[in-house]
């Protein structure tokens, strides 16, 4: 298939490529004008503006394109995601250095008087951290 083939069948489904720009550049330019836009990870910015070329496809073409609407849930999930992953980590680490003590020590007790039960209790019990 040719280029000028490729851009005509874009341009029936995303509009004319200077409208399209006109208003993804006007989305793009009021999202880094935002008082935050220089705490945002590498990911979130890029997001941010692939999710702003989405709407300038949805607003100057087809809006019932579905293919739009699904790489815009995609790009926010992939955020989410290692949000969720950051958070999680971040919590785990919190819970486990506040909680040694109090939790795994007994723990750790617990499951070397159950050894000892099962081995003897001349058994050795090494802990590991």
């Amino acid at each position: 298939m040719s280029i000028d083939k490729t851009l005509e069948e874009r341009g029936s489904r995303y509009g004319e490529f200077d409208g399209h720009a006109l208003v993804t550049q006007n989305i793009k330019a009021a999202i880094k004008d935002s008082a935050r836009w220089g705490e945002l990870s590498d990911d979130q910015k890029e997001a941010l503006e692939m999710i702003a070329h989405k709407i300038g496809r949805i607003v100057n073409g087809d809006p019932n394109y579905i293919d739009s609407w699904t790489d815009i849930i995609g790009y926010t999930r992939l955020v989410e995601k290692r949000l969720i992953d950051e958070q999680k980590s971040a919590t785990a680490f919190a819970f486990g250095a506040q909680c040694q003590e109090e939790v795994l020590d007994p723990l750790e007790q617990t499951i070397s008087d159950a050894l000892k039960k099962i081995f003897g209790p001349d058994i050795e019990v090494h802990h590991v951290r």
